[in-house]
């Protein structure tokens, strides 16, 4: 989704992640409920990560979902950055690990207890993946591991 509200800044309201984060669960067909995690985009700036905790909270309402984002540990590969998180989801689905938030510290508003920058342990089905660019371009994708009854 784009939210085409400037050049560098996001909407503070999410508008566009949250248009994202719904479009990606009614692809995959599953309830927001699903969702065991999230992996943000988490640049550790102040407008983009109060803007992704507002939207996530508009769409996972209070629940405390565990929210990570790599970036800390492994910089801004730009491009490659969507690539490098979904397949870091999808190890951490396999292994049950949900990676710190490295050099996390100091939580805003409404990150505490869903940011840690310790490893969590915690069974995913379902884990949303997010990222946001410049322009107002928002991706999000649901990753899933094969469940077999």
């Amino acid at each position: 989704s784009n939210d085409a509200f400037h050049v560098t800044a996001p909407d503070m309201e999410g508008s566009g992640l949250i248009l994202a984060v719904m479009k990606a669960l009614q692809g995959a067909g599953i309830p927001g409920d699903a969702v065991s995690a999230i992996c943000a985009h988490g640049t550790g700036t102040v407008y983009n990560d109060a803007m992704e905790l507002k939207a996530f909270r508009k769409v996972f309402e209070d629940r405390m979902l565990p929210v990570f984002s790599v970036k800390g540990a492994i910089g801004h590969t730009m491009g490659a950055a969507g690539g490098i998180e979904a397949a870091l989801c999808l190890r951490s689905m396999d292994t049950g690990i949900i990676p710190p938030t490295t050099g996390f510290m100091n939580p805003d508003e409404g990150a505490e207890g869903r940011v840690c920058n310790r490893p969590v342990i915690n069974e995913c089905n379902y884990m949303l993946s997010t990222n946001s660019g410049f322009g107002g371009v928002n991706a999000a994708i649901i990753l899933g591991k094969e469940i077999v009854s």
